[in-house]
This record gives structure tokens, sequence and C-alpha cells, in this order.
């Protein structure tokens, strides 16, 4: 097996696209496992009507492949994960139900200890230029949510989504329901969230917004440019933005 290895990768050096790279490694080395069944085939039976699917810089489609440093558990039928590459992900886990679909495009920063259930209908779709070094996202216990995530985010550690409140609350009077979550959660493009701060249900995140450290967001705020923070959160300052550069290389 190793001097299989030697040759492929000897010969996989001539190749100028990485993405072909990879799909012709994949083909090659794991062609047939020790039992002489397909790898492809061994990873479909597991599937279960569900799919992996790896989309290169240039479009080009990897279905049910293996992705460095992602675990995904899918416990139901008919869901996906879409991965747009290039992608480093270190340590994440998935955990997919019925009729679901996680998306995460491409991003040169490192995305750490992102863990996302998503079940009974339900999306998860986190865009362009993410980063994070620690979040969790529960979108699980109610059927029909989804949680969005726009371009140019950074998230710290400890960063925990709740999409749904997990249990009920109702009125004595007539036994209603009244913590029935209605949409999801929508974070904007280009927010910072600091370290060890939750999100809950039903909020929307302006564009350009910083949530400071151990904020509880329980509210939607829609004012752009704006820090918000505290338990529960709120407008702490106006006419700020963030960068990734810390203050010693931020040049304006």
């Amino acid at each position: 097996m190793r001097i299989k290895k030697f040759i492929i990768n000897l010969i996989l050096g001539f190749v100028p696209s990485a993405a072909t790279r990879k799909d012709l490694r994949n083909k090659w080395l794991y062609t047939h496992n020790s039992n002489n069944i397909k790898f492809e085939d061994k990873i479909k039976n597991n599937l279960n009507n569900n799919s992996i699917v790896v989309i290169s810089p240039n479009n080009k489609k990897s279905y049910n492949v293996v992705i460095k440093g992602l675990n995904i558990n899918f416990n139901g039928q008919n869901s996906s994960v879409i991965i747009h590459e290039p992608i480093n992900m270190y340590n994440c886990n998935f955990r997919i139900g019925q009729n679901s679909c996680v998306e995460i495009c491409a991003s040169p920063y490192e995305i750490h200890n992102l863990s996302i259930s998503a079940t009974n209908n339900s999306k998860v779709f986190i865009g362009e230029n993410f980063s994070c070094r620690g979040c969790k996202i529960e979108n699980h216990d109610e059927a029909n949510l989804n949680v969005k995530i726009g371009n140019d985010c950074m998230f710290s550690y400890g960063i925990h989504f709740r999409v749904s409140d997990g249990h009920s609350l109702f009125d004595t009077n007539n036994k209603e329901i009244i913590n029935k979550p209605k949409t999801g959660i929508n974070v904007g493009e280009h927010v910072w969230i600091g370290m060890n701060s939750i999100i809950l249900k039903d909020v929307n995140i302006a564009d350009n917004v910083v949530i400071g450290a151990c904020s509880l967001v329980n509210k939607s705020f829609v004012e752009n440019y704006t820090e918000i923070a505290g338990s529960p959160a709120k407008i702490v300052k106006r006419n700020v933005n963030w960068d990734r550069r810390n203050t010693d290389r931020y040049v304006s």
C-alpha cells in the first residue's frame, strides 16, 4: 500500500490542477478496500440516499468524497452537505437528519470546531470567507427552520446558535404555545461575534456589526455599523466597523 501511494503521488505531481489531483487520488488510491468492495460504493451504502458534494473553484463537482477535518453523520434520508473549495476545516462535525441541507462556501481562513445539527427539513448556509475558532449551530428541535450566515463573518470561541428553545412554553389560561420559533436565525455580512456569545431563535443581525464577548442576543438588530453587547444585548456604540487585521497591522 505504501508503494502504491508513493507511485500515485509521484504521477500526480505532474498534474497542474489541485482539484484534478484530488479527484484522481480518490479514484486511484481508494478504488478497492481490503474486501474488494469499491470505495465509492461503500460510501454510497452508508449515505442512505444522502449526498456529499464538493465544488471546486472551477465549478467542478465531486460526489461522496472524504473531506479533511470534517466528520458527517447522516441520521435520515434525502439530505445533502455541499462544500465549496478551497476550505480549511479542523475538528468539525455535522449531524444531518431528514430532508436537510448544510452548505458552506469557499474560504481562505481556518474553520475550527464547527458543530452543526440540521434535521427535519432545515437548512444551514454559511457564506464566503467565513472563519471561526469554535461554533455550535443547533437546528434540530423544530422543523422547517433555517440558519443563514453572510459573507466575510468571523466567529471567535464558544459561539452558540439556538434556533429554537427545545422545550415548550405555554399560556396557563388557554394552553397555547407562546415560544414557537417562526423563521430561524439570519446573520448579515461582515459580522464579528465575540467569544462565548449566544444567538437565540428568530434573531436577525444587520451587516457590519460587532457582537461583544459573552453577549446574549435574543432580539433582532437591523442597524448597520453598530456594536452590540450585554445580556440581553443592546447597542453600545454606533458608527463602527471592524477589520481582520489587529491594531498593529491595520492601515486605514
